[in-house]
This record gives structure tokens, sequence and C-alpha cells, in this order.
């Protein structure tokens, strides 16, 4: 709160706020006035640190950095390669805080929480914390998804879901809004064991759904 542009710009939090602007639907007018001067203020300190580096050699060891630079058309442009950098961070990172934060609460809710602890007394080990862990952290990423609500643009007119009653629909720049965690509710509900719901499908090369994640592998193992 006492942050004023012009001060170095924060991590992650400026990212965290970043992302709840670009994320909410209807984030109001707080997040809208914070989204937008931190997301001027990392334009600007990634900027100045993407021409740093470049200059200096620091990126042969960053992938995802180094993948951004090698753009064939855009990958001179420091401007490109900060607000693309940007993106990824602030896609990722926040979501991740959300989601570790989401599970810790659905364990302490339900008493995951301490079971899961006995069974671990001893055991360090990845391989043992995953085997016994893993099932667990799924099923409450799908009681608290990480957003739990999602936003589209509607680009053309077309009638979403069946007709009749059952369906919607849409004009051009309608706001659909999606209701996340009541999709993965009702499928943990249903039995369903689907996790991929809340990364809009799997994201496969080729033929995926349109706003499938790919960031999924990445989100998993973290």
């Amino acid at each position: 709160g006492n942050w004023r542009p012009g001060q170095p710009a924060l991590y992650p939090g400026h990212f965290t706020a970043l992302s709840r602007y670009m994320s909410q639907p209807n984030p109001g007018p707080m997040p809208v006035e914070l989204g937008q001067r931190y997301g001027q203020a990392l334009r600007v300190a990634m900027r100045n640190f993407v021409a740093h580096w470049r200059h200096n050699g620091g990126f042969d060891n960053a992938p995802l950095a180094k993948a951004i630079l090698d753009h064939p058309k855009f990958g001179t442009d420091d401007d490109f390669v900060a607000r693309n950098m940007v993106g990824v961070l602030m896609g990722f990172n926040p979501t991740i805080i959300g989601a570790v934060l989401n599970v810790l609460r659905e364990w302490q809710r339900d008493g995951t929480f301490g079971l899961l602890r006995g069974r671990l007394i001893g055991n360090t080990a990845f391989d043992k914390a995953d085997a016994v862990m893993s099932k667990e952290i799924v099923a409450a990423t799908r009681m608290r998804p990480m957003p739990q609500l999602g936003w589209r643009t509607v680009l053309w007119p077309h009638r979403l879901g069946a007709d009749g009653a059952g369906g919607v629909d849409l004009r051009r720049d309608d706001l659909l809004v999606l209701g996340i965690a009541s999709g993965t509710q009702q499928a943990l509900a249903a039995g369903d064991d689907d996790h991929l719901i809340m990364f809009g499908g799997r994201r496969t090369p080729g033929n995926h759904p349109t706003h499938a994640c790919p960031g999924y592998r990445a989100g998993i193992g973290a």
C-alpha cells in the first residue's frame, strides 16, 4: 500500500495484483487502479531488466526467456520480450500461490492435513510424499480450483448449449463468466475423475480445446 510509481517493482506482489485485475470478470475500482499502476511499473522494470541482461549475456540458462528472445519477428524488441515475460509470471505465479493456499484451506476444513501429516512422519523422500499426497492434492484443487472464475469476450454471435430453454444466445462483445468451481465440484460429486476441467481440457499438439491451458504440466508439477 505504500508503494509509489518510480519505486522498484515488487515480486511476487505486483504480479498478483495484476493477475487479479486481468483474471476477474468484474474486479472493481481498486483492483483496476492497482492493476494498471502495477502493470505499467512491471513493464518498465522488466524492459530495463531485459535490456541489461541482453547486453550482459544472462539468458543462456533461462529456457522461457530464451524462447521469447528467439522469437523470429519480435525477439529483438525489448518491450515485446518484457511484456511476454511479465505475462508468463503474472499468469503462473499467482495461480500457483493461490492454488497452494486453497489446498491447505481445504485440508484444514476436512481434516486431511492432519491425516497426511501422520502418514508422512519419517518419510521425506519425494516419491513417498508424491504417492501419499498427489491424489489428495487433485481432490482439493477440484473443490477449490484457482481461479474460481474465468471469463471470455464473445467474438461472434452463436448459441451456447442445447436448443430450447437449456441454451443461451450470445452476441458479439458479451462478457461470458465461467463458474470453474461449480464445474469441478459438480464433476467431483458425480464421481467424474477428470481433473482437467479447471485447465480448460488437455493441451496436446494439434487438436485441442480452444482455451486449454498450455501450462498444465508445469502447474501440476509445481
